[in-house]
């Protein structure tokens, strides 16, 4: 039986920071590749499930944390390099320093997060409903963004009253050259309004990508998008 000393305790930014290190010490890794991994970490070990709808937030403000200890560095944008060479953890007394989840030895050295049994790849699911509210996009839109140092891309946003997956793949047909990222799924029982109120925000933010062939996509960021959820959970 497992001894996580965080098993049905739900993720903080604390959290996080301890599974960034046991996962990627001496690494470099994407915040997108970090932030599956250590969901999927957290959940195998019995851990709880955010509370935050904006999880990449928190392993942002993560990261930010071991940046100041000098134990993570941004070497470019989204992408970060691990070492805990210099362990200043001690020295910063604003930090509530947390017991260590296990030796490093206990991590596998090629751990790779399980995938989700879809047929699409999905990053990050939470929520709970009948319905459900998605944003996905392709990859090559996100790279050419990167490569021209833009923090935003053409995301589709948009929501099912079935299976998600299901209605995502059924607005494709076979002849695109790469299958969507779906970011995340959040599950609510009331998705029609939810989507609404972010399309409505996106559209006053100038989001709206005209040119797009189909509705509903937006010159955006899962990030954006999962910000404006959380404003709509504290409301």
């Amino acid at each position: 039986m497992s001894d996580y000393k965080y098993k049905g305790i739900p993720l903080s930014p604390g959290i996080v920071e301890e599974i960034i290190v046991l996962l990627f010490d001496k690494k470099r890794v994407s915040r997108d590749e970090i932030v599956t991994s250590v969901l999927e970490y957290h959940r195998k070990q019995g851990g709880a499930e955010p509370k935050s709808a904006n999880f990449p937030a928190s392993v942002k403000k993560a990261l930010q944390n071991l940046a100041r200890k000098e134990n993570a560095n941004n070497i470019k944008q989204g992408y970060w390099e691990i070492s805990m060479a210099n362990d200043n953890s001690e020295k910063d007394l604003n930090h509530e320093k947390l017991p260590a989840i296990s030796t490093y030895s206990e991590v596998p050295q090629n751990y790779v997060p399980e995938k989700l049994p879809n047929e699409l790849d999905v990053r990050y699911k939470f929520g709970e409903g009948n319905s459900s509210v998605y944003l996905y996009y392709f990859d090559s839109y996100k790279e050419l963004a990167e490569s021209k140092k833009q923090s935003s891309w053409a995301c589709k946003i948009g929501m099912s009253d079935r299976h998600p997956e299901t209605r995502i793949l059924s607005q494709f047909g076979t002849s695109l050259p790469e299958k969507p990222t779906v970011d995340f799924i959040m599950y609510t029982d009331n998705a029609p309004l939810i989507e609404s109120i972010i399309h409505s925000i996106l559209k006053i933010r100038g989001s709206v990508r005209t040119e797009a062939p189909g509705k509903e996509w937006f010159n955006t960021n899962p990030e954006e998008v999962l910000s404006i959820i959380s404003f709509l959970e504290d409301k």
